[in-house]
């Protein structure tokens, strides 16, 4: 299976500088070579997801989408509780806001690692866009701040989860906490400027969970 390893490094050197269809296709000959390769899958998977425009219709852009969903499942079919998977299969889905689909990938991946302030943070930002779309409603916002306050819990430097805490706080009228809750000189937080449009961003799998 060596030939399966040489198109995995012309892959990552092809992703690494930027040229995701030839990486793409680099990976998928690994998989090819190696068909029980979570890797190769996850990596083919990136590659094609840097190319695909979430919220742009064209039959380009579906079949795309199409390929990086057939990759995190074939991946996740041979290890249901891969950690890196999961984490990069959810945000998948949420950037195509199927955001039932993609709370159940986060919640796969918190019961591997149920302190991953990420994970958290990508529930609440969810739960979040789904607030915003229901009109706001006060009611729903205490359960939106737990998931955040979670997120800082376990990672006090996770401005984006503060930002947004102080967002919902203004929201729903209580601007003092509001001011206690946000860190200085912040503009709102990323997410939300940006929703979930870049292909994979916060939360990423760790450093060394995967080789691209």
């Amino acid at each position: 299976m060596d030939g399966w390893r040489e198109w995995m490094e012309r892959g990552i050197e092809a992703l690494r500088a930027g040229r995701s269809p030839e990486a793409a296709d680099a990976f998928q000959r690994a998989a090819d070579l190696n068909s029980t390769s979570i890797d190769a899958l996850l990596c083919m998977a990136l590659a094609v997801w840097q190319q695909h425009s979430p919220g742009s219709v064209s039959p380009e852009n579906d079949a795309l989408a199409a390929q990086v969903e057939a990759a995190f499942q074939r991946a996740l079919g041979l290890d249901p509780r891969n950690w890196a998977g999961c984490v990069l299969f959810g945000r998948h889905l949420a950037n195509e806001r199927r955001f039932d689909e993609a709370r159940v990938m986060f919640q796969r991946a918190l019961d591997i690692e149920p302190d991953n302030a990420d994970v958290w943070s990508a529930l609440g930002s969810i739960r979040f866009e789904e607030w915003v779309a229901g009109g706001k409603p006060a009611s729903a916002a205490p359960e939106i701040i737990r998931e955040f306050q979670r997120a800082v819990s376990l990672d006090q430097l996770d401005d984006a989860a503060m930002e947004y805490i102080g967002l919902v706080l203004r929201e729903t009228g209580d601007r003092d906490a509001s001011a206690r809750s946000m860190p200085p000189q912040t503009q709102g937080p990323r997410v939300y400027r940006e929703p979930l449009r870049t292909g994979p961003s916060e939360p990423l799998p760790r450093a060394g969970a995967l080789p691209c």
